[in-house]
């Protein structure tokens, strides 16, 4: 049995960031690397106009992950993911087991706790709908939020429905015994034949 360390987890998360980007954006991470884009304030940038990165002003950081830039550098309160959150693409499956995950972990938390908590080291564009897909499809939530089913009410029978002589039709019900005092201090079991008119 051999355990991982925290580091090796975080070095192989590493990996599998660097792998989604390459995929899904290989044209956007050859520029910056050419270009040598290493910080959100860069001389250079993206300059690929039919780029849906464009307007998140992306960066490579120290180890080459695509982070997005923004206006948040000079806030010291905030940790390095949380300003500059790493770029993902909402259509890789990875992505969906990313979401997947975090919901669980949030002890099966709704969309917007979820997309919040995201937001804090990621940076997904249009994930909301993907989120609200893997919540509404958890089968855990679904036990604690859907309603039980509702039987269908049969129609009633012809005896029910149809004009007749009292007691024509009859239903019968017999329940017990009973414990009754008839006489005395002595218990007798008793037991009740109920007959109701189906009409009447």
């Amino acid at each position: 049995y051999s355990s991982f360390t925290l580091k090796e987890l975080g070095d192989a998360e590493l990996v599998v960031i660097a792998s989604v980007q390459a995929e899904a954006y290989s044209v956007e991470l050859k520029e910056l690397q050419r270009k040598e884009v290493r910080s959100p304030d860069a001389k250079d940038e993206l300059r690929q106009r039919n780029s849906p990165l464009l307007s998140l002003n992306p960066f490579l950081d120290s180890v080459g992950i695509l982070r997005c830039g923004g206006r948040l550098q000079n806030a010291h309160d905030l940790s390095y993911d949380e300003k500059f959150p790493i770029l993902l693409p909402v259509s890789s499956p990875s992505v969906v087991d990313l979401i997947r995950q975090r919901h669980e972990d949030l002890l099966h938390a709704g969309v917007d706790q979820v997309l919040a908590d995201l937001r804090r080291r990621f940076w997904i564009p249009k994930c909301r709908p993907v989120i609200k897909r893997v919540v509404h499809r958890c089968l855990h939530c679904q036990e604690m939020v859907k309603q039980p089913m509702a039987q269908k009410m049969a129609s009633l029978p012809a005896p029910r429905v149809t004009k007749s002589a009292p007691f024509a039709h009859t239903g019968v019900d017999a329940f017990g015994p009973f414990r009754v005092k008839v006489a005395g201090r002595a218990f007798h079991k008793v037991w009740v034949c109920l007959f109701t008119c189906m009409t009447v």
